[in-house]
């Protein structure tokens, strides 16, 4: 091969490589996550950020160290495919220990998914997830009548979690609700009810309808407009462990055949305070700035 013929080929392989060098920049893409620690108290060595492709199965975990500070949040620059959906959390660890999951976070590429933004907090190394909360359509009997739980930003009209289940967090300076999801049969219009007691308190029975009991969905704690339209529950600002029962039943205004009662256990954190087990490092929150 003459020397012309040599430069030729070799400018024809640069040109090529740089060519797909370029395409694979052109196909990632860069999400700036930003957090808080809550805890004041324990020192902190550390943060995971931890991701999957579905939420609260997270595939892969990064150890971030102490990233800089930008209002007081910590900012981390998460590399992506440029069209990869991922379900975020973040925990915070010393050398003793690492904290619960922070709230979760789906980062989309046109912005943030479906359903995204539940406040987690689980503890990892066990099981961040959970059964699903139920298809509303299935069952048609008041005795499993309660299929589980989706968390509501009030404030927005938009779910964050999906199957918001026992051992998760919410942060007490957000508007939120719950909704309780039913099968077919009290979701359908034919006679049922469901009882809402909070930590134990009953008030009194089923005796004010939409605030001991509901007979027609959807179904909320503490109260709805219509489907889709969950008010902010002040309950759900009260910062502490809390365990919410719902009870239902095939008649209206809690008569008739009584079904499984069920229960759901999360905390309410205050960002501000520290939450944390001696030793154990403050759960982080992640916040929702693009």
């Amino acid at each position: 091969m003459s020397g012309t013929r040599r430069t030729l080929s070799f400018a024809f392989s640069l040109v090529v490589a740089l060519s797909v060098a370029l395409g694979a920049a052109a196909q990632t893409r860069t999400e700036q996550l930003r957090w808080t620690d809550p805890n004041s108290t324990i020192a902190v060595t550390g943060y995971n950020v931890h991701y999957g492709s579905s939420s609260r199965d997270y595939t892969t975990h990064l150890d971030v160290g102490v990233p800089a500070q930008n209002d007081g949040r910590y900012v981390h620059d998460l590399l992506l495919e440029a069209g990869e959906e991922v379900w975020v959390t973040v925990t915070a660890y010393n050398e003793d220990q690492e904290s619960f999951y922070s709230n979760e976070k789906c980062l989309g590429p046109e912005g943030d998914c479906a359903g995204s933004g539940g406040d987690g907090g689980t503890d990892p190394g066990g099981d961040p997830g959970g059964d699903p909360g139920g298809d509303p359509d299935s069952g048609s009997t008041a005795s499993a009548a309660i299929k589980g739980f989706r968390l509501w930003d009030a404030a927005n009209d938009t779910v964050l979690d999906n199957d918001f289940v026992d051992g998760e967090q919410i942060s007490a300076d957000s508007c939120r609700a719950i909704e309780i999801v039913g099968n077919s049969y009290l979701v359908n219009s034919k006679p049922g009810s469901i009882q809402k007691v909070l930590d134990g308190n009953d008030l009194g029975g089923c005796t004010t309808p939409g605030v001991t009991h509901e007979n027609t969905p959807p179904f909320a704690w503490e109260r709805d407009s219509g489907p889709g339209h969950f008010e902010c529950a002040p309950s759900l600002r009260a910062p502490g462990a809390h365990t919410l029962t719902v009870t239902p039943y095939d008649g209206d205004n809690c008569t008739g055949e009584v079904g499984d009662s069920v229960t759901l256990q999360f905390r309410v954190v205050d960002p501000n305070a520290s939450t944390a087990a001696p030793g154990k490092p403050g759960t982080p929150f992640i916040t929702f700035e693009r």
